[in-house]
């Protein structure tokens, strides 16, 4: 574990790390929430703030610099459909005779078979000459993870078990795997630090599939952090980056 001072220090860090990789390699950025208007987080003061932003303009630097370096390298972008919802476990099988739980399964499935990058992310790919094949799409239907879908998944595997974050994404890499991906680089919300350090070692550990190499950078989501300059001072205020590898 160690200390990143200020985000362009990560920039470096991580850029090196893909110059360096000769692996299959995935960046986790762009990570966003679905509203309960079932409309991506994007307006102002919402739950995340600038993180989604800023972290998919930082995974497309990186496959910008992997493409560069001759490194084979795409972007894989989670949506969190669960979270600020008005039942927040609507995904749950135990609620699927719940009437509210399937008005939103109902809006939340219709969301992601219309599925659609936002416009903002098209705008960031452009700018780094990169467009939605540089996504890697979690479905033959869909570019986009949808988390519920993986939460279901380990409810169903894991009856009993408690279902959050850590279940979710050890799932998440494990079908990564799957894709034929030896490396990935996470840039993740730090709420979701300790589920997300202990899915990593859980599936390493289980050895679900191939071996991972997984990085993560934890970055502050709040709903005050409306700029760049907001983020960065949020991160001197928090003594740095954690950066796990």
């Amino acid at each position: 574990m160690k200390r990143i001072q200020t985000l362009d220090e990560l920039k470096i860090r991580m850029s090196n790390r893909v110059r360096d990789s000769c692996k299959k390699t995935i960046i986790i950025g762009g990570h966003y929430a679905l509203e309960k208007d079932f409309k991506p987080g994007f307006l102002e003061n919402d739950t995340f703030g600038i993180f989604p932003q800023a972290t998919f303009d930082l995974a497309c630097g990186l496959i910008r610099t992997a493409k560069d370096s001759g490194r084979e390298s795409k972007l894989a972008l989670l949506v969190d459909d669960h979270s600020l919802m008005s039942m927040p476990n609507w995904y749950l099988f135990s609620q699927r005779r719940n009437d509210e739980a399937e008005m939103i399964r109902k809006k939340v499935g219709e969301y992601f078979e219309n599925f659609q990058v936002p416009e903002k992310y098209l705008q960031i790919l452009a700018g780094y000459g990169l467009c939605e094949k540089d996504i890697l799409p979690a479905s033959d239907s869909c570019l986009a993870f949808q988390e519920s879908i993986y939460r279901q998944k380990f409810e169903l595997e894991n009856p009993g078990a408690t279902v959050g974050c850590a279940g979710e994404y050890q799932l998440i890499l494990k079908d990564l795997a799957g894709k034929g991906i030896q490396r990935v680089f996470g840039f993740i919300p730090v709420r979701c630090q300790r589920p997300t350090y202990k899915a990593a070692v859980n599936y390493n550990l289980r050895r679900n599939g191939n071996a991972l190499k997984v990085i993560h950078a934890y970055l502050p989501t709040d709903s005050e952090l409306n700029s760049i300059d907001d983020l960065n001072e949020e991160i001197a205020r928090n003594g740095g980056i954690t950066v796990v590898e």
